[in-house]
């Protein structure tokens, strides 16, 4: 097992943790580590264990963060998070508002924000199946998946995963707006 038992090195894996969460350029690069529940309790835990490190020594310890709302980029990448949360349409309210706090962890967030979140959340992945729909104008004989990723991506500033547009257009086929037939996918008639 794991021991860090230098006071530099907590605040090393704890800044490198934040970056992980917090800062990117590349969002497929670190997708998986950035919006991971396992990131997140890694995170937590070695604030606790800096906490507990620094009580010991006398040195004071932050314990309240200050509000997300005062760093706007790490809004801005909770945002990109939900707007690539595959599962966001089926999560209930309250699921959604965890994930958010989550997501936010170590820093406070104000419930307007949490609902705000929630709302763009919501549009955001409401717009796209808008927009697919849109693409079936022009798909007289049917589109591949392949088809309607390169179009969709073509469309948006946020560029989508394979199982991302995928999901879309099962929930819209579950919605009874188009149908799948060898593999090629059409409106509904």
């Amino acid at each position: 097992m794991l021991q860090i038992t230098e006071e530099h090195e907590l605040i090393a894996l704890s800044k490198a943790l934040a970056c992980i969460k917090f800062n990117f350029d590349n969002y497929e690069k670190v997708v998986e580590l950035a919006a991971s529940p396992f990131i997140g309790e890694l995170y937590k835990r070695t604030c606790d264990a800096l906490e507990e490190f620094l009580k010991k020594r006398n040195i004071p310890y932050q314990t309240e963060w200050e509000g997300i709302e005062t760093i706007p980029h790490y809004l801005n990448a909770i945002f990109i998070h939900i707007s690539n949360t595959d599962d966001w349409n089926i999560l209930s309210n309250k699921s959604k508002r965890g994930r958010i706090i989550d997501m936010a962890f170590p820093y406070t967030i104000k419930e307007e924000t949490i609902h705000d979140l929630i709302s763009k959340g919501d549009k955001f992945h409401s717009n796209i199946k808008n927009k697919i729909l849109k693409l079936f104008v022009f798909y007289k004989k049917g589109a591949s998946l392949d088809t309607i990723i390169w179009d969709i991506n073509n469309m948006n500033n946020v560029p989508y995963s394979n199982s991302e547009v995928e999901n879309f257009l099962k929930e819209l086929m579950a919605e009874q707006k188009i149908i799948l037939k060898n593999e090629l996918w059409f409106l509904s008639e």
